[in-house]
């Protein structure tokens, strides 16, 4: 392929995959343990520590960062008493019950791609354990040429650390790169600082500031043969 863009890379959730929103998968895992929490508390518990998310210390703590978090999240909701164990068990039983897929057009697309000779990868804020989990789940194991998480190099978006590590692994230029995510702040503005060709994907048609949009992962396809 002669074109500019030798490489996409995507985010992980939201974004290649669709996942069962959080308090949902909390609510499963209570039930599971015998415990009645409404699921109405445990979104404004889960929201409240969304706010407080801090990638720096969950690239340094790896899942001591998760359990901490669901330590947070277990105190939010009243429950009292020694909550470590089940804080743990939430982070390591998390996608036994949590419902994962692909999106319908992250196939299509990675197909396309590799049919070109592109090379792709993933670049996520999750770690090794469960985008393993997660790819094993949905049968796109073989479909990337390299994954990499915050615990493979330490790093999170929009760290750009984490966007060279993976370029690196491909042997491909910044310039030569897309990157793909749903988040304007850790994906589309890391991969913009690390030097990669930014999009940021919104499946509702919603337009972002300085941010260029596409609402299918298709769209992408147009980019790579643009070039």
């Amino acid at each position: 392929m002669g074109g500019r863009f030798r490489a996409v890379l995507f985010d992980l959730g939201g974004t290649v995959i669709r996942s069962e929103e959080p308090p949902r998968v909390f609510m499963k895992i209570f039930e599971a343990n015998g415990m009645h929490v409404r699921l109405e508390d445990i979104a404004g518990a889960h929201a409240a520590c969304q706010r407080e998310l801090d990638t720096v210390e969950m690239a340094r703590m790896g899942h001591d960062y998760w359990v901490q978090w669901n330590l947070k999240m277990l105190k939010r909701l009243g429950l009292i008493g020694d909550l470590e164990p089940l804080a743990r068990k939430i982070d390591t039983d998390w996608f036994e019950y949590a419902k994962v897929e692909p999106y319908p057009d992250a196939v299509e697309t990675l197909h396309k791609l590799r049919s070109m000779g592109v090379k792709t990868g993933i670049v996520t804020n999750g770690l090794k354990r469960d985008y393993q989990t997660i790819l094993a789940k949905t049968g796109l194991s073989d479909q990337f040429d390299v994954t990499v998480g915050t615990d493979d190099c330490h790093a999170a978006k929009p760290d750009k650390r984490i966007f060279t590590y993976a370029l690196e692994k491909l042997n491909v230029r910044p310039d030569e790169a897309i990157f793909v995510g749903d988040s304007h702040e850790y994906d589309y503005k890391g991969a913009e600082q690390a030097g990669l060709k930014p999009l940021l994907i919104n499946r509702n048609g919603d337009s972002t500031p300085e941010a260029d949009v596409i609402v299918r992962l298709t769209q992408v396809l147009h980019y790579v043969e643009l070039t």
